[in-house]
Order: structure tokens, then C-alpha cells, then sequence
């Protein structure tokens, strides 16, 4: 191939690459509380069935480019409100997208917590009385740890070092 043909390929590409670049459209817009009216920060928002799609900023914006021309489906989601679809046509113009979200009720499984506060909070109040600095672990607290025994629950506070025997601390 001599130096003019490869040069004409070269032109010819020049013209293709532009046009397919500027065939991809972009869908960009806010999403907003729909009682309010406040912006929700980081909604996802996405075309369904392709990996197309971004999370809204600060300002409760969000914009999506490089679109492929065509019908698609976008649907926004957040937690602690419905999610609503939105159907859109990509062409060479900006969609533009005004999404109010409305809130929506969350039921999950039963939450059990529980603490140990007693024998903790007695370790925590002799190092905060103490004259000195030091490092109080409580009883229960030494149970509630995977250690095989208490050297190894004492060798985890600072400047603290075990020395080992089998494998265990001593």
C-alpha cells in the first residue's frame, strides 16, 4: 500500500469516528424528594438491562453521556423510596429528567441488640479516674474475645507484648 492510499484510509476514518461520536446522546437531570422538593444525594439512576448509569451528586443531579440512540427504560432507586421508571428516547438532543421520588416504607426482619455495659463501663470509669495512664479490660469483656485465654486478650491493648509457648500466650 503506498503513502496516498493509506493517507485516503486515514481521511475516510476521520470522517466516520465524528459522526459515530456525535450519534451518542445524554441523559442528564435531578431527583427530588416528591414532598419536599429537596434533592436526594447519591440516587441511583440507570437505563435497565445495560450497564449504563450513574448515582446523583450534592446538588442532587446526575448526568449520563455516551448513550447509544434508541429507546430505553431509566429507572431511579433510593433507599426509603418507591422506585419509579421512566421511559426515554435517545437521540443526538439532551434528555432532560425532573424525577420526584415518593417515600416509601421500609419493613425488614427483627433487629436484636444487646450489650454489656456493666463490667465495661466499671473498666472504663478506672481509667478515666486513674492517676496514671492505663489500660483496664474487663471480665466480660475478655469472654466476649476469640482468645484462647486472658494473655492473649491482654496482648491485644498498646505497648502490651506476649511471649509465646505452643503456640499460645503466656
Amino acid at each position: 500500500m503506498n503513502g496516498y492510499a493509506s493517507f485516503r484510509i486515514l481521511i475516510c476514518l476521520g470522517f466516520l469516528i465524528p459522526s459515530y461520536a456525535l450519534s451518542q446522546g445524554t441523559i442528564k437531570g435531578t431527583v427530588r424528594d416528591s414532598l419536599d422538593g429537596t434533592t436526594l444525594i447519591g440516587a441511583n439512576v440507570y437505563a435497565v438491562g445495560t450497564a449504563i448509569g450513574s448515582a446523583t451528586d450534592r446538588e442532587g443531579t446526575f448526568r449520563i453521556a455516551g448513550i447509544p440512540p434508541g429507546p430505553y427504560t431509566i429507572r431511579v432507586s433510593y433507599i426509603g423510596y418507591r422506585m419509579k421508571e421512566e421511559p426515554v428516547t435517545i437521540g443526538m438532543d439532551d434528555v432532560v429528567l425532573d424525577i420526584h421520588l415518593v417515600p416509601d416504607i421500609l419493613e425488614t426482619e427483627e433487629v436484636v441488640v444487646t450489650g454489656q455495659l456493666r463490667g465495661q463501663m466499671a473498666a472504663i470509669n478506672q481509667q478515666i479516674t486513674s492517676n496514671t495512664i492505663v489500660s483496664i479490660v474487663s471480665e466480660e469483656k475478655i469472654k466476649e474475645l476469640p482468645d484462647a485465654n486472658a494473655a492473649e486478650a491482654i496482648g491485644r491493648l498498646p505497648g502490651v507484648s506476649i511471649l509465646r509457648a505452643g503456640g499460645e500466650a503466656s
